[in-house]
């Protein structure tokens, strides 16, 4: 998200947005805009539920009216991209201010992001990446670190693998320990690994 400009793509990767049949509401999964704020407000307390009022807003004025004929219709496909700085100038609701702002300093130069998880089931992680992420590298939860991290995986050297670390990453639904907390002893001995980052 170059400038932090909110592309229909990025918001596509996180989850879908559709009207429900035979109303106006939409339907907004926390995925996405949980994620845009990383789940935080401008102070980093968790996010206040008006982000979401404030999220709705900003994809009604992004939308190309619809009606009742485009009930369960993704509504990414009617909208355009989101300039966060754009609309910071312009005549912008005061709580939805507060959110693009949010927004704004999450986003800037970051990607979205969609992962498998590794426990062949058939259960997805979403999130932001650092810019220089790419496809085939890991999402990871290291003991120590505060936020899951994206590691590059390395030519084997001297017998052992070797990772680089890319950068921080925000995961939806990790954030906050819930990797670890969740996992039985058992689980985290299988899953636990020594190597060396470069």
């Amino acid at each position: 998200m170059a400038d932090a400009i909110i592309t229909k793509e990025c918001l596509r990767i996180l989850g879908t947005i559709s009207l429900r049949p035979h109303s106006n509401i939409i339907d907004l999964p926390d995925t996405i805009w949980r994620t845009l704020c990383a789940d935080r407000d401008e102070k980093g307390d968790p996010a206040p539920r008006f982000y979401r009022v404030a999220m709705l807003h900003l994809l009604q004025i992004s939308t190309v009216p619809l009606g009742p004929e485009d009930a369960g219709l993704d509504l990414l496909d009617s909208m355009s991209s989101i300039d966060t700085e754009e609309l910071l100038g312009n005549e912008t609701p005061n709580h939805v201010k507060t959110f693009l702002t949010v927004i704004r300093d999450i986003t800037w130069k970051r990607r979205t992001f969609r992962s498998k998880v590794n426990d062949h089931a058939e259960r997805f992680l979403v999130g932001l990446a650092p810019p220089d992420a790419k496809v085939g590298d890991q999402v990871c939860v290291l003991y120590g670190c505060s936020v899951p991290v994206i590691l590059r995986r390395l030519a084997v050297s001297e017998g052992k693998l070797c990772w680089k670390l890319v950068g921080d990453a925000y995961v939806h639904g990790v954030m906050d320990g819930e990797a670890i907390r969740d996992a039985s002893s058992e689980e985290l001995g299988t899953r636990e690994q020594d190597f060396e980052i470069r």
